[in-house]
């Protein structure tokens, strides 16, 4: 009974497929809590020819396709249950479409897989698929509400990763989006700053109201309203993670290449460094706290995943992956309910970060300004003071971004 074709009432990215299990609440932010459906679709890199079994795990029901042919059929009503299916596959890219629905109850949806060289009931990781979106996903996505209240050096503009670092000729300030999925007057509102690029309400709004400009605040592109909504998709954490290793505390340099979880991480003495090595994943199951100058680099080659439960906080000149200045080797997710990331003083953080239900605060009040670079999804956007959020748009091209890392998701409730 589910309209597949139908336009979707939102659109996202996600890395791979891996929703938490929630009961009754929503599995992205403002969305429903039961009676809806997702559809995942996407490539998916088949490293080896020969027979795959792919698995999902869902409540309620799913249904698998690879190359157009039904492999896992786990539809209709019921809890959680695992199936799976087989097929012989040539090594390269296979369409990967997933259809779900959840009906009441607890909500989840996974897939796995395994097959030569891959262990049984493997999570599919991100790095197997990509993606072309549907529609442009703008990097600059605060659900509820996006705020710029501060000064002639508080601005939004953009710059592309697949190009580089953020400055010198790689400074965009026309051709992308900023957007609000809210449609109330106000929604999206700058004061003395300017919000470089076009201006998106959600959908059925009305522009001239919920985009508006207060004293010295300027929006140099369009104003406009949206045809689907951005969701803002839930995330669980990597199922293999080790044990907690307790509280971690930084000092001097050190080097993290292996995954770890921490209850919390506190990096905030002087010149304290942390070298990230490999394909590295951090849990912290609290609060993450940068404070002072220091730093956590991601080295050639290398990339960090950051899952956090608790308030994400950076003070004073203390950074994230400026040396590479590469958004897209560093991926944060908010997993705690109601969560902010926040940069004080001069802080810099160069991420894709994922907040459900949480604000990117960036409050200024030091020299150099503080300063995001990458996307952030989350419920809010708050800016203050000198802030700067300098948007990658290579994440609106997600096929081109070069890592192989994400895939694309839709959604629409069905009643």
């Amino acid at each position: 009974s589910i309209d597949w074709t139908a336009t979707p009432g939102w659109v996202g990215i996600v890395p791979n497929v891996n929703t938490p299990i929630v009961n009754n609440v929503a599995q992205w932010y403002n969305g429903p809590v039961r009676d809806f459906a997702i559809r995942y679709q996407g490539t998916i890199d088949i490293p080896s020819a020969g027979t795959w079994t792919f698995y999902t795990s869902s409540d309620d029901g799913s249904i698998l396709y690879i190359n157009g042919t039904a492999v896992v059929n786990n539809d209709g009503g019921h809890s959680q249950q695992l199936a799976s299916g087989t097929i012989t596959l040539p090594a390269g890219s296979a369409d990967f479409d997933l259809k779900y629905y959840q009906n009441g109850g607890n909500s989840i949806v996974q897939a796995f897989w395994s097959g030569p060289g891959v262990a049984s009931q493997t999570l599919i990781p991100a790095s197997a698929f990509t993606c072309t979106p549907a529609i442009a996903i703008p990097s600059a996505v605060g659900v509820t509400s996006i705020t710029l209240n501060g000064n002639s050096n508080t601005y939004v503009d953009a710059f592309n990763a697949v190009q580089g670092a953020y400055g010198g000729s790689n400074v965009i300030t026309s051709g992308f989006a900023t957007m609000t999925n809210a449609t109330a007057s106000n929604s999206l509102y700058v004061k003395k700053a300017t919000l470089y690029g076009d201006a998106v309400c959600g959908p059925g709004g009305t522009p001239s109201t919920a985009i508006v400009t207060g004293a010295s605040g300027f929006i140099t592109g369009s104003k406009t309203a949206a045809t689907s909504g951005i969701g803002v998709m839930a995330m669980a954490v990597t199922p293999t993670m080790p044990a907690s290793s307790g509280a971690f505390t930084g000092t001097g340099t050190q080097t993290i290449s292996s995954n770890k979880r921490y209850s919390t991480f506190t990096l905030s003495a002087v010149n304290a460094v942390v070298n990230i090595s490999g394909t590295v994943v951090i849990q912290c199951d609290g609060d993450f706290t940068m404070d002072q100058n220091a730093a956590i680099n991601i080295q050639s080659n290398s990339s960090l995943w950051l899952y956090i439960g608790g308030a994400f906080s950076m003070s004073r000149t203390s950074s994230i992956n400026a040396n590479t200045g590469d958004p897209r080797v560093v991926k944060i997710f908010m997993t705690g309910s109601a969560k902010d990331m926040t940069l004080n003083n001069s802080a810099s953080c160069c991420a894709q970060a994922i907040d459900p239900s949480g604000t990117l605060n960036i409050l200024g009040g030091g020299t150099p300004a503080p300063a995001f670079y990458g996307v952030f999804h989350g419920a809010a956007i708050n800016m203050q003071n000198n802030a700067k959020f300098h948007s990658d748009i290579s994440y609106s091209d997600i096929v081109d971004k070069g890592d192989g890392s994400m895939s694309i998701t839709s959604w629409s409730q069905i009643r």
